[in-house]
């Protein structure tokens, strides 16, 4: 009998802790600081929203506000929200991730025309940091990102990064 009590509390402090996790990035809203135009724009590629979450949005905008970038946070969404409840949808779409690359690829070349001479950083974050690097492979030679890199990146194994 003291087995299953102990049993039970072990589950229920195990769910607490995870619930305790999630929630906040739930209840995360949008950054809505920063618009130094001199530091930019850092535009987050969202992961695979499961559950509904933006994972990482929270914890990579405070991160950089308490590093003293004040530039503006630009949070980019590639995918429905149908897709990521069951993850694979989002990520087996070859056709999808094309287009949603090539409309993020269009952003930057958009961005870069209309203000020239400020920075713009990617990140792209697990499911996004393929669509980030596809984002700069589309980009056309005359227009480039000041800095980039991928949080968790997910590629096949053979995905050659080296270029």
């Amino acid at each position: 009998m003291l087995f299953h009590v102990l049993l039970w509390l072990a589950v229920i402090g195990i769910a607490v802790n995870a619930l305790l996790t999630v929630v906040p990035h739930f209840l995360t809203s949008r950054d809505r600081g920063g618009r130094q135009s001199d530091q930019g724009v850092v535009i987050f590629v969202e992961s695979i929203r499961w559950l509904g979450v933006r994972w990482g949005m929270r914890t990579a905008a405070r991160g950089l506000r308490q590093a003293g970038y004040e530039g503006e946070f630009l949070y980019w969404k590639w995918h429905s929200t149908w897709r990521a409840c069951l993850v694979i949808p989002a990520l087996a779409d070859r056709g999808m991730l094309e287009r949603q690359s090539r409309r993020l690829a269009d952003y930057v070349i958009e961005r870069r025309k209309e203000h020239p001479d400020q920075p713009i950083y990617l990140v792209g974050y697990s499911g996004g940091g393929f669509v980030t690097v596809r984002a700069l492979e589309l980009l056309d030679g005359a227009c480039r990102v000041d800095a980039a890199a991928v949080l968790a990146g997910a590629f096949s194994p053979r995905r050659d990064l080296g270029a």
